[in-house]
Parts: structure tokens; sequence; C-alpha cells
């Protein structure tokens, strides 16, 4: 069994895993060998070990006019009624996706739920020219495990 922390993946989507194992006339170092190390290049990822299914909402780039609202619809796996969006200022200006938010960083936008009855639909309103990233909140059986 082998783990990996640190992993981050932004997209949802089906992945496969690819697997280098590494051969005694090249592993380095972290095995006690002089070697070059292994596995340094993606074509020595070879033998396909599986897959990772990523649920969540499809990636999305938007041009806002400032103070004008837009739609922030959500689309993708684990899409549910509660599902939520909230607007992070992106950089030095604010904070990952799953931590606090700084100072003044509320009032630089604004997300509401759709009045239409759509499925995870929201009218979203920024207030300051800054890039922005959109957090997600999956709802429903999954409630508080992507990072929100």
């Amino acid at each position: 069994e082998v783990w990996w922390e640190g992993v981050r993946i932004i997209h949802a989507g089906v992945y496969h895993m690819c697997w280098c194992e590494p051969r005694r006339d090249c592993a380095g170092l972290e095995v006690g060998l002089t070697g070059p190390g292994c596995c340094l290049e993606d074509a020595n990822f070879t033998q396909d070990e599986g897959w990772v299914e990523v649920l969540g909402p499809n990636w999305m780039e938007r041009a806002p006019v400032l103070g004008r609202p837009f739609p922030l619809a959500l689309t993708g796996t684990a899409i549910y009624s509660s599902s939520r969006v909230l607007l992070r200022l992106y950089g030095e200006h604010g904070g990952a996706c799953g931590e606090g938010r700084l100072e003044g960083e509320p009032e630089a936008s604004s997300v509401t739920l759709s009045e239409d009855g759509v499925l995870a639909a929201f009218e979203a309103r920024i207030f300051r020219r800054l890039r922005y990233l959109v957090c997600w909140c999956a709802g429903g059986p999954h409630a508080g495990t992507y990072g929100w």
C-alpha cells in the first residue's frame, strides 16, 4: 500500500492512474542506490493501474462586468440542490478554497441562489476588478467534504 499526500486535482473527471516501476539500474538515493533516479519522464509511466473519478463541478471561466449580475450554474457530478458556491479573491488578495476569508474579501463579491428553481444555479456579482476563485461545497450526502 502506497500513499501520496498533497495531491490536488482541480478539474472533475476520470483520471487513469499510471505507474512507473523503478529498475535497479536507475534507482537513486531514495532507495539507497546511486543511480540518477527512475520515473523522471512522463513516458516512463507505462503501467495502467486503474482509474480515479473526481466528483465536482466542471471548470468555468467568466468575464463579468463589475457590479452587474452574471449566472454561475454548476454542472458536473455530485451537484445537489444544497450545493453552494463562494467567490474568493485569487492570489495575494485572498486565499484558497477551504480557508477563512481575509478582511475586506466578503465585500468584493456576492453570490445568491437563483430564483428560477434550477438545480445549483446562482447569480453572482463582483465589486472589485481582480481575479476570483469559484469555491464549491457539494451539499447533499457529501456536505462539508470538498473544502468549502
